[in-house]
């Protein structure tokens, strides 16, 4: 979703309800993931945009994947004590 924000901004919101949209996207604000100008448009905030946009450099959004399929499999051989 952050990779399509940079490209057009408005392309997420405009085919999602408007009222979950709107509360979603709040949330995001709310966790410094967007930023959301006086009339309301929603952007990547500086951070998202430099780490989180697909094709980008520093891009580490595929760190969290590799991650997540490297450790899964170990989780199921850890005994709770």
């Amino acid at each position: 979703m952050l990779s399509g924000m940079t490209s057009n901004p408005r392309a997420r919101f405009e085919v999602a309800h408007p009222r979950g949209a709107r509360d979603f996207f709040d949330a995001l604000v709310a966790v410094g993931l967007l930023d959301r100008d006086s009339k309301g448009r929603y952007a990547n905030a500086s951070e998202s945009d430099c780490y989180l946009v697909r094709g980008k450099p520093s891009y580490i959004g595929g760190l969290l994947r590799h991650l997540e399929r490297f450790w899964t499999p170990c989780q199921l051989h850890v005994r709770i004590a």
